[in-house]
């Protein structure tokens, strides 16, 4: 492995770290998905600098402490395939912070495209005032809807109680227990009530999928991924129950990542909203309470185990 320099520009460092990542056997996908990426966010990491802002400072020189601590960092991220999420206890979503270990499987969704934008036009603001995420996971998503949405109330569940307890952490850190409320339990199984907006990032890994997953993912939660063999075991309970927990003018978004396909083949009649995406992925659909009302398929099986941010 490569020596970093010292009394080098944060850009050139970057660059080398860059270069040494994509020589090894890599998955770029937990925050970042290539290893530039990866190296700017070691690099900025390192210095201090707020993974939050919208402009860095590439031209600071990092003292020799900082490129040690980045070298041992780069050196971990290649010998233990560990997401550096991990490495370093912490994860970026919408441009929040989030506390997250291996107990919870690392932030990271399509959500994160949309909740800034207050999913509008298909949703008014101001007329959102209860919010239910499913499946929470990290929290990070429940907790962005809660920045989001100033005027909601947010309740967010979770089967895992060692996700949950990563959730709880990122709750005080964000200091929103007045806003929001966690429940420990699979899907509605603890909530009650109509809500304008219900969204979830369920497991949706298909069982062969699953079979081929890159060794970074190995290190997360299985039970985080795996979504039966269509990869919509979860995603079928939601779309049978979730009519039930909408208000009038509410809606239900859910994200299926690569069980889309299955999904519009298995709901034939369903008329699913997509919601575009910057890779111009078929992710996230959205269904309002009619739509759902008028929900046909496959009967729904036994319920199974959940967690965010697949």
């Amino acid at each position: 492995m490569m020596q970093l320099p010292v009394n080098t520009p944060l850009h050139e460092i970057v660059d080398l770290v860059e270069a040494e990542l994509g020589s090894h056997d890599l998955f770029f996908g937990h925050s970042t998905s290539n290893a530039w990426e990866e190296a700017a966010w070691m690099g900025l990491y390192v210095t201090g600098q707020d993974m939050g802002n919208e402009e860095f400072d590439w031209e600071s020189v990092p003292t020799p402490a900082q490129v040690q601590e980045l070298q041992t960092l780069l050196s971990r991220r290649i010998k233990s395939q560990l997401p550096f999420a991990y490495i370093i206890n912490e994860a970026w979503f919408c441009g929040l912070r989030f506390y997250v270990d291996e107990r919870a499987i690392v932030p990271r969704s399509y959500f994160g495209e949309w909740i800034p934008e207050q999913f509008s036009p298909w949703l008014e603001a101001g007329k959102v005032k209860r919010v239910l995420d499913l499946c929470t996971g990290s929290g990070c998503i429940a907790i962005a809807l809660a920045y989001a949405f100033p005027e909601a109330t947010v309740d967010a569940t979770e089967l895992s109680e060692d996700a949950l307890a990563v959730a709880q952490i990122n709750l005080e850190n964000h200091n929103l227990q007045k806003k929001l409320k966690l429940h420990q339990g699979d899907l509605f199984a603890d909530v009650e009530g109509q809500y304008d907006l219900i969204c979830s990032n369920p497991p949706y890994i298909s069982n062969l999928r699953m079979d081929h997953l890159p060794a970074e993912y190995l290190h997360e939660p299985d039970m985080a991924f795996r979504g039966g063999d269509l990869g919509l075991d979860l995603v079928d309970i939601i779309l049978q129950r979730a009519a039930d927990y909408l208000s009038d003018n509410g809606v239900l978004i859910v994200e299926v990542g690569t069980s889309a396909l299955a999904l519009e083949e298995k709901y034939p009649s369903l008329a699913f909203t997509w919601l575009s995406t910057d890779d111009e992925a078929m992710a996230l659909f959205m269904l309002n309470k009619q739509q759902l009302r008028d929900v046909s398929g496959t009967p729904v099986g036994p319920r199974r185990v959940c967690q965010d941010d697949s």
